[in-house]
């Protein structure tokens, strides 16, 4: 299954363990690394949408995540079309007081911009997810608009969810940007 690494030359040092860990699986037939450096604002999102149209279920792993083979391996063979693995994401970058895992459920909707969701604790499924570690199958075309790698976690889980589907969440995994 094809696995696309996206990173950046910023933050080297979160970056250090993600690369080990691919080098580790370089040489595993079950995964087909592409590395992709983000230099501008919209270049995550136009990596994404060249492998969502493709049509093929694949991986993105970002910089400062540091997966295991176990939980890759268990998310490739999920049934599931979508998966995430969780990680903890800290207060400095949701102002909350504690960490929290990087993916919500919905608990009450009516359109993208007006919608309550709780955090992920230990539920099975969630509704919007963080894109550190998922399996994504495509499906429709991808979104037109081009969006800001700030937001396009957003943009894609929100799409999953108004047709549908809620990512399965998998085991924990390690995320190197602590704010």
């Amino acid at each position: 299954m094809d696995l696309l690494y996206v990173y950046s030359n910023k933050r080297v040092e979160d970056q250090v363990e993600t690369k080990a860990f691919l080098e580790s699986i370089s040489n595993n037939s079950n995964y087909n690394i592409y590395q992709y450096n983000t230099l501008e604002e919209y270049d995550y999102y136009n990596i994404v949408k060249t492998f969502w149209n493709r049509k093929k279920p694949f991986f993105i792993l970002e910089q400062d995540i540091v997966p295991t083979l176990d939980i890759l391996d268990e998310m490739r063979l999920c049934k599931e079309p979508f998966c995430a693995a969780r990680y903890y994401i800290y207060p400095k970058s949701t102002a909350l007081k504690e960490k929290v895992y990087a993916h919500r459920i919905i608990t009450e909707y009516k359109n993208e911009t007006d919608f309550k969701a709780k955090w992920v604790t230990d539920e099975d499924y969630a509704d919007l997810y963080g894109l550190g570690l998922v399996k994504l199958t495509p499906f429709g075309n991808f979104f037109e608009t081009p969006n800001s790698y700030r937001n396009l976690d957003f943009r894609i889980s929100h799409h999953t969810y108004t047709h549908g589907f809620k990512a399965h969440l998998h085991g924990e995994v390690k995320h190197n940007h602590m704010w």
